[in-house]
């Protein structure tokens, strides 16, 4: 790990922090709330949202669809509507297919 460091630091100008740096295999790293694996068709490595960060989503998903939040069911069709937007606007169309039809309940229009 030293003489990684060394090369980012001398190379690329970079100032690495020791406490924060490990090297870790791609399947065990969380970045950003992003896993990463490798894809058994192509070969390639993709990403998708972490476990972590699903399990986050369906928390709070759970907790803004509890009957007992009180509140008028416009207010929390948007609020729900906002959650899940934001959440499928940030990790864009990366996750698994399993994850999408369960969060495609969500998806609340109001008309």
């Amino acid at each position: 790990m030293h003489t990684v460091t060394d090369w980012i630091q001398r190379k690329l100008g970079l100032k690495v922090n020791m406490t924060k740096t490990h090297i870790t295999r791609p399947m065990k790293l969380k970045y950003l709330g992003f896993g990463f694996y490798k894809d058994n068709k192509t070969g390639e490595w993709k990403c998708r949202p972490h476990k972590d960060s699903i399990v986050r989503l369906k928390s709070k998903l759970k907790e803004l669809t509890c009957r007992r939040m009180p509140g008028k069911v416009s207010e929390k069709i948007k609020r729900i509507n906002q959650v899940t937007r934001g959440w499928r606007d940030r990790t864009g169309i990366v996750f698994a297919d399993s994850d999408s039809q369960y969060f495609a309940l969500f998806f609340v229009e109001k008309s």
